[in-house]
């Protein structure tokens, strides 16, 4: 099937279509359930994907997450990848991770080299950055669009549907 631009008022009548006789639910519950089947495709697919970036903070090691992001993929730094770990891990393999600076030396390395998720909009680098300011750029599964209006249109191939 063709890459289509499929609006919220096409996407109801083919729901509607699918069901034969008079359908039993009203257009507010169509409407609802369409946005929730779009929220569950894409947590099982993760089909709207994107990036953003966000600076860190002088001697924190914590950084806050773009807010149309929510499950990270990759976190990379001048366009090399962060080993990604888990907070667990990070308390376990270096129990003083929170306050180990970059330019402090071996056996601490001079650049920041993983990461650890910490719920959805914050994140954890070891080790931490001294100085601030540097970028790092977040691959991510962005928030699933909603369908407000009748012409709000969403993109996505008919193969999908």
């Amino acid at each position: 099937m063709a890459y289509s631009t499929l609006t919220r008022a096409t996407l109801r009548a083919r729901l509607q279509d699918r069901f034969t006789g008079d359908p039993f639910w009203s257009a507010t519950e169509a409407n609802d359930a369409l946005n929730e089947a779009l929220r569950q495709f894409n947590l099982f697919t993760g089909y709207w994907r994107g990036s953003a970036t966000a600076l860190t903070t002088a001697g924190s090691p914590f950084v806050t997450v773009p807010g149309s992001l929510t499950y990270r993929t990759r976190v990379t730094r001048s366009g090399f990848a962060l080993a990604r770990k888990s907070i667990v891990e990070f308390y376990r393999m270096r129990r003083n991770w929170r306050t180990q600076p970059t330019p402090t030396g071996s056996p601490v390395p001079s650049t920041m080299k993983e990461w650890a998720p910490i719920g959805l909009g914050t994140i954890a680098v070891w080790p931490t950055d001294a100085a601030g300011g540097t970028t790092l750029t977040f691959e991510a599964v962005r928030l699933t669009p909603v369908l407000i209006a009748d012409g709000d249109f969403l993109d996505l191939g008919d193969e999908e549907l």
